[in-house]
């Protein structure tokens, strides 16, 4: 990795050299990032990843992409992000580095718009794929109508693995409408174990207050973690 940095170091040099513009590009400062390989500058991890990736994306190297995505993250540099939203379609199991990327750059509306629309597509097949990009939504407080629709059909799709049903419940509750609450509040009396009924706890915390406390009231005598469930809920209710 390193004789690919200081590769890369060295182009970039040779190229602000020979720039007519020279006098203006290579100030000391530059000078001095080129010469560290360690941290490169910014129009070196662009171009690293244009040429190993943008331009060559039938050599695929796991290992260079992590690297890259993480630098590339740290200076907050967008010149990934197409390719990334791309990428998960083709290479799932890239999704958590991706995603780490993305959430040290700042997407447009459009392209949250692409990252949703891909989880209701035929080729978003991995439940745990799914799970990993509405953590994100919702980690990020992330509202979009697209992933919304999404996560209604999920919470109650028995077919779905446990963790998405879970987050896609968390993510109506956060973000869903006055029926989508009441909803939530109806599948209580369907969960299958006590873990279910605490995610519909948690739910229904923006619920109108007194209709939220009176089915608090009603479930908190049904095991001990409800009865938590019920008190994590009223003491952080959003």
């Amino acid at each position: 990795m390193a004789d690919l940095i200081n590769e890369l170091n060295s182009r970039l040099a040779r190229e602000l050299r020979e720039s007519p513009d020279s006098p203006y590009l290579r100030p000391a400062e530059i000078v001095s990032a080129l010469a560290d390989a360690d941290d490169p500058p910014s129009p070196v991890l662009e171009r690293a990843f244009e040429d190993y990736f943008v331009d060559a994306p039938e050599s695929f190297d796991a290992t260079l992409f992590h690297y890259l995505l993480v630098r590339l993250g740290k200076v907050e540099s967008r010149v990934a992000v197409a390719y990334c939203l791309e990428t998960l379609r083709g290479k799932p199991e890239e999704t958590e580095a991706i995603l780490h990327y993305l959430a040290d750059v700042d997407l447009e509306v459009e392209e949250l718009d692409a990252m949703a629309e891909y989880l209701g597509s035929e080729d978003a097949i991995y439940d745990y794929q799914l799970f990993q990009v509405l953590r994100w939504f919702l980690a990020r407080d992330s509202v979009n109508d697209r992933a919304l629709h999404l996560c209604r059909v999920w919470g109650s799709d028995r077919n779905r693995d446990p963790w998405l049903q879970s987050y896609a419940i968390a993510y109506v509750g956060r973000f869903g409408d006055v029926d989508d609450l009441q909803e939530v509040e109806q599948m209580y009396s369907e969960s299958a174990n006590d873990v279910e009924r605490a995610d519909r706890i948690g739910a229904v915390r923006r619920m109108e207050r007194s209709r939220r406390n009176a089915f608090y009231a009603r479930v908190a005598g049904d095991s001990e973690l409800v009865r938590r469930a019920v008190k994590v809920a009223k003491a952080t209710r959003r």
